[in-house]
């Protein structure tokens, strides 16, 4: 057995290694868990409050979502009132819907000159000379329709002479452009 004086030495070298190693567990506990933990908490405190922010601003562009979808649809219905913008020069078609309605007003001498298209990267145009005679009455109705047409027209340019002053019979030079979609 050891005696008391010889012990005392022992547990005064068994304390402090202890301490030691209590201090370089605590150092490892800091190093190893606490401050990797801490700066992960850190950057998903960050993650978080980005997403909320993303989520506010998602909320808030939804609640202007409705009134944009129904100015949207207020904005189509404006448009299927609107002339069209054909995807093909269909020229036939056009002159068909002029002589039926010349017909329907009972017009005379119709001639139909087209020159030729003129293409721009969203449209193209295709300047058309008409020539016929009537009423003044019946020529100004024709134009009215000709005007309602679903087709998109522009009249460059309008002669109107009188033939017949007494009878009120005119004789009308028309330049209008028809446009299209053109084909790629």
């Amino acid at each position: 057995m050891m005696s008391l004086r010889n012990q005392i030495p022992l547990f005064a070298r068994l304390q402090a290694v202890l301490v030691c190693c209590i201090m370089a567990m605590l150092a490892m506990f800091y190093f190893l868990a606490y401050r990797p933990l801490t700066s992960e908490e850190l950057a998903l405190g960050k993650q978080i409050q980005e997403r909320q922010q993303n989520l506010a601003d998602t909320a808030t562009r939804l609640r202007v979502l409705p009134a944009v979808a129904a100015e949207v649809r207020q904005l189509r219905k404006q448009l299927e009132g609107q002339k069209k913008l054909p995807a093909e020069n269909d020229l036939a078609q056009f002159i068909r819907d002029l002589t039926r309605l010349g017909d329907n007003w009972s017009l005379k001498g119709f001639r139909y000159k087209p020159d030729a298209s003129r293409r721009n990267e969203c449209f193209a145009q295709l300047p058309i000379q008409l020539t016929f005679e009537g009423d003044f009455v019946k020529v100004f109705s024709f134009l009215k329709q000709v005007e309602d047409l679903e087709r998109l027209t522009r009249v460059r340019n309008l002669q109107v002479k009188a033939r017949d002053a007494a009878t009120g019979q005119v004789q009308v030079e028309l330049t209008m452009n028809i446009y299209y979609a053109p084909q790629e």
